[in-house]
């Protein structure tokens, strides 16, 4: 499957594709880019950008929770919690790239802005964080991670097979109150946050589960390479 089948299986679904070389993004103002834009630019794309062999999607309209921990036991926590919460309302795509670290995609009508809360692990490094990537990004959905040089992996389905519709739906309310809980999952783990997050809403009423076995999400029947 070349990129440009890629991208265009992503319009198919309801995603906006951008042509990535490793994890960044090319093409002028990408961020911008809609439906009918991103259709009108795949030729454009393979003959201007050769060396783009990835692929992302934006974000706006499929917002992404990223697990950027290495802690395998607090991300299959955070994983379990994601499910006990959304798997109701659709499907739960796990996309791994540099494990144990997944990332999760969801769909929303009213775009918001990123949510972040850096973390410091308890050997002290200050690169891991709990993030929802939204407006104005974009995360790689297939190709090769530049760190392993191994294809990114999915579970559960991948963007070429599930339309963004079929994805469980979020508010910026819901993302907030799943990336405190999932902090807090964290912190049982002895992650502490880097410095306070730019969101009070903590949603500290709600009961945080996950604490149980870890699911198994390596099962090499559950993964695919998507192509």
């Amino acid at each position: 499957m070349t990129p440009t089948d890629v991208r265009q299986r992503l319009i198919e679904n309801g995603y906006v594709p951008v042509p990535c070389e490793g994890k960044d993004a090319r093409s002028e103002q990408w961020e911008r880019r809609t439906l009918d834009t991103a259709q009108a630019a795949l030729t454009m794309w393979a003959r201007d950008f050769p060396n783009a062999s990835n692929t992302g999607m934006l974000c706006v309209t499929a917002p992404t929770l990223d697990i950027d921990v290495l802690d395998a036991e607090a991300v299959d926590a955070a994983v379990i919690l994601v499910q006990e919460r959304f798997a109701d309302r659709g499907k739960i795509l796990l996309r791994y790239g540099h494990r144990p670290k997944v990332g999760i995609p969801f769909q929303t009508d009213m775009p918001f802005k990123k949510i972040s809360v850096p973390l410091t692990a308890p050997d002290g490094d200050t690169n891991q964080k709990i993030e929802f990537l939204a407006m104005g990004q974009q995360v790689v959905v297939h190709g090769v991670h530049p760190v392993t040089h191994e294809m990114y992996q999915w579970s559960g389905g991948n963007p070429g097979n599930t339309k963004r519709a079929e994805l469980p739906a979020i508010t910026v309310e819901e993302a907030r109150a799943l990336v405190e809980d999932i902090v807090t999952l964290t912190e049982a783990r002895g992650y502490r946050r880097a410095r306070k997050p730019a969101s009070k809403n903590k949603s500290r009423s709600r009961k945080v589960k996950g604490n149980g076995p870890a699911v198994s999400v390596d099962a090499p029947s559950s993964i695919d390479q998507w192509g």
